[in-house]
């Protein structure tokens, strides 16, 4: 990798995992929509995996009291795994067309932008409607699928969580615990296939290092933005980036 693309690599890096360090997904999502402007997808993909497990680890070292365990072993866990085996073998299939995979990525990450734009986030004094696990199912095998594919499923993950009705440290920590077991199957599959070696040791050691340096940033920011005005702001980023992923 030249020293040019992994320096902007490492701030798109430092920006993805600070936001999802404050909201619970959006890492990956953020890091690859970004990097899709000057880098392959099929070459960024591999890298995103290893930062994921750095910054969740790091997070749930600290926050791990908070998952919801129930939903997540009976329902999420599941149904991602399944989506994830499929997700994996279209992303071998589709590996030679790039032209093709950017601009379905970016109309993928269009979609979740206006879903993120228009949804709106319980409050804390609302009454909690009824869980949709019919729709959290679906939506978690849609995110494994995506995964697979992108290494990007937090934003379908971050409906079914949504559709489970959890609440603001249950939602983060469980999608975090969601990635950092997903993310490790991944990581296995990668080195089997050898799309990520000893040779990525040097670029990855440096982004790994972006990568901590998120995790404080986000915390920062999770202190002093409103929840609601951030998520937005994210949203309305990644809907700009999308559009630009289909000239």
């Amino acid at each position: 990798m030249a020293p040019i693309d992994l320096a902007l690599l490492s701030v798109t890096v430092l920006f993805g995992f600070a936001v999802q360090t404050a909201l619970g997904f959006g890492g990956g999502l953020i890091t690859l929509s970004l990097a899709a402007s000057w880098m392959p997808i099929d070459e960024v993909v591999p890298f995103i995996v290893p930062l994921s497990i750095v910054q969740s680890s790091t997070v749930l070292y600290r926050e791990r009291a908070h998952v919801a365990w129930r939903p997540l072993l009976r329902m999420i866990a599941p149904a991602m795994l399944g989506g994830l085996a499929v997700g994996v073998v279209l992303a071998t299939i589709l590996a030679e067309h790039d032209a093709v995979l950017r601009q379905c990525y970016g109309g993928f990450v269009i979609l979740m932008a206006l879903h993120g734009l228009v949804q709106a986030p319980l409050r804390e004094d609302e009454a909690t409607p009824a869980p949709r696990r019919g729709v959290a199912i679906a939506a978690s095998l849609t995110a494994g699928i995506v995964h697979g594919m992108f290494a990007t499923g937090g934003p379908p993950l971050a409906y079914a969580a949504h559709c489970l009705r959890l609440r603001k440290d249950a939602f983060r920590t469980t999608l975090l615990i969601t990635f950092l077991g997903v993310n490790s199957v991944m990581l296995v599959l990668l080195v089997a296939n050898a799309r990520l070696g000893l040779d990525d040791t040097p670029p990855l050691a440096g982004l790994v290092a972006a990568a901590a340096v998120a995790v404080p940033t986000g915390r920062w920011l999770a202190r002093r933005l409103p929840e609601s005005t951030f998520r937005r702001a994210v949203y309305g980023m990644l809907l700009l980036i999308g559009l630009s992923l289909l000239r």
